[in-house]
């Protein structure tokens, strides 16, 4: 298990709202896409190591904030999950490569 791993159901959740107000705030419209193109890939990227993961090893699990599951939130990743992820984030990378041309 590589270091990062155990931290990719959070980074599923944290790239795109970290991403958001980012891309509000930049004036440039090329930025602002390639800014959000950017996060959509490496969404991608997550979800399929997680799908990887999860195909190979079951069920991982990460805890928000070290609070156990009954009083804390915890982020569970099964194989249904790993293929939602899959298809979200496949479609928006597709469809941003594709709006580039909309944005001129």
């Amino acid at each position: 298990m590589t270091a990062l791993l155990p931290h990719l159901p959070a980074l599923a959740v944290v790239v795109p709202l970290v991403t958001a107000p980012l891309t509000f705030m930049l004036r440039d419209r090329g930025l602002a896409w390639a800014a959000t193109t950017a996060a959509s890939a490496c969404s991608f990227g997550i979800a399929a190591r997680l799908a990887q993961y999860v195909r190979g090893d079951g069920t991982l699990s990460y805890s928000l904030g070290g609070w156990q599951a009954p009083y804390g939130i915890e982020l569970v990743v099964d194989a249904f999950t790993a293929m939602l992820l899959l298809i979200v984030t496949g479609a928006s990378t597709i469809a941003l490569l594709v709006s580039r041309s909309g944005l001129e």
